[in-house]
């Protein structure tokens, strides 16, 4: 600040003595403005512009058409490599079926493509799907997981005369019924539901009731 005091008060006198040189002055100039540049607030209803850089453009979002072939297309390269012959693909967004198609065959000796309405076998998945329908049925009164199977299906029966009296929907879907697996006899598809679980009857438990995890399929029928 004192040097810039100094430098006005030479340029005062140099200027009234007449002695007034366009070189000192604009030197003298020059050597001011940065200070004053930093001195100076800015001025009312001109705010500081700030250069902002253009945001880079997003990328172009693939249709829905092309999301759903990209995803065709890796399911696809997954069953091949696997060696699976066929499979369903199904596609359900906000509880409608946005994309259905089968791939590979249902039938590799005679060349029979898979379809939408190919029939798969699930495996025990079915098992979830019982077991919440008997879960929402006692929800809804109709029964109790307390409740003895003989409640409706009064021919159930089992050889044991203890697991006979006591077992309970529970038991049959906690697999302590104490016997063994039996899926020959329903795998084959021959035998009705009914004649499934009649057969129960003469199975031989291999456990003690409710002592042991024993897998039993019948059960679930």
């Amino acid at each position: 600040m004192g040097r810039i005091l100094a430098m006005n008060k030479m340029l005062s006198s140099s200027i009234s003595g007449r002695h007034f040189r366009p070189a000192i002055f604009f030197a003298a100039a020059a050597a001011l403005l940065p200070s004053a540049l930093v001195l100076a607030p800015p001025c009312q209803g001109h705010a500081p512009q700030t250069v902002t850089k253009p945001a880079a453009a997003a990328p172009p979002q693939k249709s829905l058409a092309m999301r759903l072939a990209a995803m065709e297309a890796a399911l696809e390269k997954k069953r091949l490599a696997a060696g699976v012959p066929g499979a369903v693909l199904v596609i359900v967004q906000d509880d409608k079926v946005i994309y259905l198609k089968g791939l590979g065959l249902r039938d590799v000796a005679q060349q029979k493509p898979v379809t939408p309405d190919t029939l798969f076998a699930i495996g025990s998945s079915s098992k979830a799907f019982t077991a919440a329908s008997v879960l929402l049925s006692q929800d809804d009164g109709k029964l109790s997981l307390e409740d003895s199977p003989k409640k409706v299906l009064p021919y159930f029966k089992l050889q044991d005369p203890e697991a006979d009296a006591k077992i309970t929907i529970r038991d049959l879907m906690c697999h302590d019924s104490g016997l063994p697996r039996v899926d020959l006899a329903w795998i084959s598809g021959v035998l009705t539901r009914e004649e499934g679980i009649r057969l129960l009857s003469d199975v031989k438990p291999t456990a003690p009731f409710r002592k042991k995890f024993q897998y039993q399929n019948l059960m679930f029928s």
